[in-house]
């Protein structure tokens, strides 16, 4: 949807896969997204797969939820 390609302003939104980039969307959505984006991104992902991003480093070992986000959506994950 245009409200979530938005937050993709730096990336090719004709190449963005929504499985294949899942881990970099659900980041993306998690540290800049609306209440509107998190309610799309929890209905096509589910609780289950935000869960597990959140329990796990990125690629280069970095943590690239900021920790308000993270704070937050284990909240509503539970």
């Amino acid at each position: 949807p245009s409200h979530i390609q938005k937050l993709f302003w730096d990336m090719d939104n004709s190449t963005l896969d929504v499985q294949r980039h899942a881990d970099v969307i659900i980041e993306r959505v998690l540290n800049v997204g609306s209440l509107r984006d998190w309610k799309w991104l929890i209905e096509n992902y589910g609780g289950a797969a935000i869960q597990t991003r959140l329990s796990k480093k990125s690629v280069f070992e970095r943590d690239n939820i900021r920790t308000e986000s993270r704070r937050l959506a284990s909240l509503i994950m539970k």
